[in-house]
């Protein structure tokens, strides 16, 4: 059983839970709205902070607004995680060259 980062709790996020329950992994989930708290633990996944959770996780999913993809796309592949990036992948096309080099260092 793999353990998955979820960041962002919305209705992307949320699906996304649920199908990597349904699969059989461990999920934790952050989101910066506590509100979310008690629906993502209804669901089963573990609420908790990614400072906390990023370094003991096998891969990250990242479900935020588009704007903050590539921040947390290049958190992930800097920890040499599996990451799933929702779409569009990157908000601009300055990011292009950079995710380019962290992907294939």
């Amino acid at each position: 059983m793999s353990r998955v980062l979820v960041v962002g709790c919305g209705h992307i996020g949320k699906r996304h839970i649920r199908n990597l329950l349904t699969l059989g992994h461990e999920v934790y989930a952050c989101d910066i709205s506590v509100s979310v708290i008690s629906e993502v633990e209804d669901l089963g996944a573990k609420f908790c902070y990614i400072s906390e959770q990023l370094p003991k996780v096998d891969a990250l999913v990242v479900a935020t607004p588009p704007d903050s993809h590539y921040g947390w796309m290049c958190q992930g592949l800097n920890a040499r995680l599996p990451t799933l990036v929702e779409k569009p992948l990157i908000s601009s096309p300055t990011h292009l060259p950079l995710a380019k080099e962290i992907i294939n260092q």
